[in-house]
């Protein structure tokens, strides 16, 4: 959407609560303005369309016994943490970025908190296995990299550039993190086997939930 300058009269009791929900919501006066102004209006504005494909997540992560949703500070982003069913039980954090993008919904950052090397180590291998299974069954490997500290970072473009709805968007996130978080609890679960045993369980399972389901 293009954006103009334009000059309103307002209270000055208004502005400064707009100016307080601002600094909450991490956004500047003019974008709280425009999100007021067309939800007021039913206009669906990027800013919109990330509050609800978030708030379609958090009712979704909310039914989940080891799933926990978090807001930011930003209307662009949210993360979701998970305790890993492993030794000390370490939480691995998936922090998701939408985009006011036509290519790009967003992206997926995925890291464990720890600083135990082995550990990341592990999960550096995962990484790598996943990466795999998606250029395998679906080419786009492309969309997907670990860097240099272990982290696992995903974008999400529609399949076939098909026009999602939020809830849709939100279904597609929320299954992959679903998918991904089994799929790593399986790996931790084998990975002290070698790799013929616990490689085709993960690939079995990928196939029997990103296949059918796949769409970002």
């Amino acid at each position: 959407m293009s954006k103009s300058v334009y000059s309103l009269v307002l209270s000055d009791e208004v502005v400064s609560e707009i100016d307080r929900m601002a600094y909450k919501e991490g956004l500047s006066r003019s974008n709280l303005i425009d999100f007021i102004l067309a939800d007021y209006i039913s206009m669906e504005t990027p800013q919109k369309r990330m509050q609800d494909i978030f708030g379609h997540m958090e009712r979704l992560f909310s039914q989940s016994s080891n799933m926990r949703f978090l807001n930011q500070p930003s209307l662009s982003m949210a993360s979701i943490v998970s305790a890993l069913s492993y030794r000390y039980k370490p939480t691995v954090k998936y922090q998701v970025e939408l985009f006011d993008d036509e290519k790009f919904i967003g992206q997926i950052k995925i890291s464990m908190r720890t600083q135990n090397s082995a550990l990341l180590g592990l999960m550096g291998e995962f990484f790598t296995v996943w990466k795999a299974l998606e250029e395998k069954y679906f080419g786009r490997g492309e969309l997907s990299f670990v860097d240099e500290s272990g982290r696992f970072y995903r974008k999400f473009t529609p399949v076939g550039g098909a026009r999602l709805t939020p809830d849709e968007i939100s279904d597609a996130i929320s299954e992959y993190i679903e998918d991904m978080n089994n799929a790593m609890n399986i790996y931790f679960k084998n990975c002290q086997s070698s790799q013929d045993e616990y490689l085709p369980v993960i690939e079995s399972y990928y196939a029997s939930t990103q296949g059918e389901r796949a769409k970002i």
